[in-house]
């Protein structure tokens, strides 16, 4: 991840909330955009990942796929869902076509990026999830690239208010 990354911290309280951030900050990327999703088991990546195909018409069940590791999804905008838990080094992440899926015309959201760090793009959104004071909060760091299509003044403002859920 670049240093010169903006970053920005959230908390939700709930699935819907974390939909809701996924939502806004898909509003503010390309087409193409892509998120690379930190955490440990438990921490909410998935449910965030929910949010992402909820906010692209994507009506079908949403599971992280640990074992078949890519599932892409198609609706109004193309989703793929990446999960590299069982990935022990970066080359086997090349060996499962990570770098195929970055380049495609689609929203990619990859789990566990970490696993694959040399192989994510400059240009990806990291985002980290750490759990809250309770069982259904969740601290989300978002880190967006400094420099891209997606910054604007109007979505600024919309994140932050966002930053309140």
């Amino acid at each position: 991840m670049s240093q010169n990354n903006t970053e920005t911290l959230f908390t939700t309280r709930s699935p819907a909330e974390t939909w809701a951030l996924a939502k806004s900050l898909l509003d503010r990327l390309p087409d193409r955009a892509l998120f690379a999703l930190h955490g440990d088991l438990g921490s909410g990546k998935t449910c965030f990942v929910q949010g992402i195909a909820k906010a692209l018409g994507i009506s079908r069940l949403v599971t992280s796929p640990t074992f078949t590791m890519i599932n892409s999804y198609r609706g109004p905008r193309r989703l793929i869902h990446v999960d590299l838990y069982r990935l022990a080094a970066p080359d086997e992440a090349s060996a499962i076509g990570l770098e195929e899926c970055i380049e495609e015309d689609a929203v990619v959201v990859i789990e566990w990026a970490d696993r694959a760090a040399t192989l994510i793009p400059d240009r990806a959104v990291h985002i980290y999830f750490e759990f809250g004071r309770n069982e259904s909060e969740r601290i989300i760091r978002v880190a967006m690239p400094a420099t891209g299509p997606h910054e604007t003044g109007a979505n600024t403002t919309k994140a932050q208010e966002h930053a309140e859920l």
